[in-house]
């Protein structure tokens, strides 16, 4: 069930990642913190396939982001603004 995806997505992650150089936060960090800021979610599954993988996911889990980090993402326009963030 893979496709291309649209324009629009592939934009929002290229602007999210230049967001990530800057603040010297790894997109994967990011992704797996984002989503625990949310009342709703209490995990995060990470779809390990090896050992170095998962000692990665939880580096990610542990690397620090400054709450400006989150404060630019909305700024720009990447999370909405009614979204959690951590």
């Amino acid at each position: 069930n893979y496709a291309q995806a649209p324009a629009e997505w592939v934009r929002k992650v290229a602007a999210v990642e230049v967001v990530c150089r800057q603040f010297d936060v790894p997109l994967r960090a990011a992704a797996l913190q984002f989503p625990l800021a949310h009342p709703c979610v209490d995990v995060v599954l990470a779809g390990a396939q090896t050992v170095a993988h998962w000692r990665d996911a939880v580096a990610m889990m542990k690397h620090p982001i400054a709450g400006e980090f989150w404060v630019r993402l909305r700024h720009d326009g990447l999370i909405p603004d009614a979204a959690p963030t951590p």
